[in-house]
């Protein structure tokens, strides 16, 4: 595949259409983020144009063409040996059979044939959580901005009016939100582990050996012992007195070259995004248990509005009207979702007791469970006027 190919294969993924409504949290957008890079590691390691074929053997006094013999070691695999013995090694990993200690460890190496779908199905997976959320959402917070948007003289407060007679009716939807979260921390964790198993362990503790390598030392660097660019591959045939033997071909490995770098930036990367999705899914069950962070988000998004307003609106406010009313304020001016916040503090004012820590008034013939007959939900949960 030549570059200009590669890149035309990523416009369509990156050139998506702008949102005007912003719905998806940082970890989300994260997660989209990885999914791009995945897919752009995964085009980018079956590129040929800088590096070639994936690999070329080479066998010493063997008849076999070269195609067939590189054809047979890519399918088959090849190896290397982890040995301490360096000054035996032609090459990192490679030593003779006669040279070989009891301790010494050969490795075999094929997951370079499966390099590239595993990043693409990686890349599916990370963008799984997004998507499943922007499906569930399905434009419910768009439809409440739009509404504040169509305010005027005859509804000059219809967003707030449209709150205040559903207050306590989006939990299906923060419900979503929240497993969509909880799919966004397995997955990195999942996928970290998956990663380990298809390099034979060597993941989880590639990075740190990377770090941890002195060049200076005559030991093997990570890189080169887990993505080596010399290998061997044992070929069998007949000789031309009819006898079995076995050739040992060297092979080099051209795609190792970037694949070390790949999983080298991966390790950092998921490292990062396992972190961070964790600290945010740490912060979200604390949001959902106390309402003390519910209103400094509040008021880190409306820092005008008097704090004791804000607190008449959390103290009647459930996890899942906290979670739209921050939907809204980070697709609201900030004047208009001040005007929000004071409306529904206005109105829920009369259904606190008289003798709250606010000392706000009580009105004995306010129904608050009374419903206004002019906004309701449709099945889909988008706004609609009757």
């Amino acid at each position: 595949m030549s570059l200009i190919g590669l890149l035309s294969s990523l416009k369509g993924g990156l050139s998506h259409s702008h949102e005007h409504v912003n719905t998806v949290s940082t970890t989300f957008s994260l997660h989209r983020v990885t999914a791009y890079a995945l897919l752009a590691a995964s085009l980018f390691s079956t590129a040929t144009q800088f590096f070639g074929g994936p690999i070329h053997c080479y066998a010493h006094k063997s008849q076999v063409p070269s195609a067939v013999l590189d054809t047979f070691c890519w399918t088959h695999g090849t190896s290397t040996v982890d040995s301490d013995d360096v000054k035996m090694m032609t090459h990192p990993g490679m030593i003779g059979t006669p040279s070989m200690d009891e301790d010494d460890t050969i490795l075999r190496h094929t997951y370079y044939q499966w390099v590239c779908f595993v990043l693409f199905f990686q890349a599916l997976f990370f963008y799984m959580p997004y998507k499943i959320w922007k499906h569930a959402e399905n434009g419910r917070i768009a439809n409440m901005v739009k509404l504040a948007d169509e305010q005027d003289e005859n509804k000059p407060n219809a967003l707030g009016e449209f709150l205040f007679t559903h207050y306590g009716s989006f939990s299906c939807l923060v419900l979503k939100y929240f497993l969509c979260e909880c799919l966004a921390f397995v997955n990195v964790f999942l996928q970290i582990y998956l990663m380990d198993s298809f390099l034979g362990g060597a993941f989880i503790a590639y990075g740190s050996q990377v770090l941890q390598h002195d060049s200076t030392s005559d030991a093997i660097h990570p890189m080169s012992k887990f993505f080596p660019r010399i290998t061997k591959c044992t070929w069998s045939e007949f000789s031309s007195s009819g006898s079995f033997q076995k050739v040992q071909a060297v092979c080099v490995m051209p795609l190792n070259v970037i694949n070390e770098k790949i999983f080298l930036i991966l390790w950092f990367w998921m490292l990062f995004l396992f972190l961070f999705t964790l600290l945010h899914f740490i912060f979200e069950i604390i949001v959902f248990l106390s309402s003390v962070p519910r209103l400094l988000v509040l008021r880190g998004f409306s820092p005008r509005t008097p704090k004791h307003l804000i607190r008449t609106v959390i103290r009647l406010a459930d996890y899942g009207d906290w979670f739209v009313l921050v939907q809204l304020a980070k697709n609201l001016e900030t004047t208009r979702f001040k005007a929000t916040l004071e409306y529904l503090a206005r109105h829920m004012r009369f259904t606190l007791d008289e003798d709250d820590n606010n000392h706000l008034d009580y009105e004995p013939n306010f129904d608050p469970s009374r419903k206004s007959s002019r906004y309701e939900m449709n099945p889909i949960g988008k706004v609609a006027l009757v």
